[in-house]
């Protein structure tokens, strides 16, 4: 995590509320977005009023124990939209007499939230040149060498990728986080499979990898 965001409004009510054992939910102060907790615990999260988690994509069908990853996955990626989407402001709290959502057993702790939030800042620091979660696509329509061996999930972004979509776009069809749905798209165009026209070239060999990619 960055100085600045361990010392951001949300990141610091978070943290308290974790050490409180508190229930309820933290919301920006649009309630766009909204963490719910049990005991501390997140159990719950909307990005945008929406719950994420394993959409059509294939952790759906590929069994509890990646559907509750898919979730975590996903719960991770909204409280770094959370953070980011007013920095510097102080989020709502709304105790709630009744327990939170709790959804697929999933109950993430705090400051482990918060580190992982903190890397993917930065890897997507590092990709802002190259894609960012707002960038427009496309996919190549031919392939540049004679075979590209790549795997089923960036099989499935390629055959999603119109000209125009970009990686925040693609994450819901994919039922896939926003975070890792843009490091795909990296990948893919460090293979010359799609194409970034506001983007530098990536450069030869900048391989990504991703905790508990496929």
């Amino acid at each position: 995590m960055t100085a600045d965001q361990a010392a951001s409004p949300p990141a610091e009510q978070l943290l308290g509320l974790a050490a409180r054992r508190q229930d309820g939910v933290l919301a920006d102060p649009g309630r766009r977005h909204e963490i719910h907790l049990r005991a501390g615990r997140i159990t719950h999260v909307l990005v945008g009023g929406v719950r994420p988690g394993p959409g059509p994509g294939p952790d759906r069908a590929a069994g509890t124990a990646a559907a509750a990853l898919a979730t975590r996955e996903a719960f991770v990626d909204g409280v770094r939209e959370l953070l980011d989407a007013d920095p510097g402001a102080a989020a709502r709290w709304a105790p709630k007499r009744r327990s939170p959502l709790d959804t697929a057993g999933v109950r993430l702790n705090v400051p482990g939230v918060l580190a992982e939030v903190g890397r993917r800042r930065a890897v997507l620091e590092r990709l802002a040149g190259l894609v960012t979660a707002d960038a427009p696509l496309a996919r190549r329509p031919e392939l540049p060498v004679a075979a590209v061996r790549i795997t089923p999930r960036q099989w499935a972004l390629l055959a999603l990728a119109e000209e125009g979509v970009t990686p925040r776009e693609l994450a819901g069809p994919l039922g896939d986080s926003v975070f890792r749905t843009v490091c795909r798209c990296h990948e893919l165009l460090r293979l010359g499979l799609l194409d970034a026209p506001s983007a530098t070239a990536p450069a030869p060999g900048a391989a990504l990898f991703l905790a508990s990619s496929d």
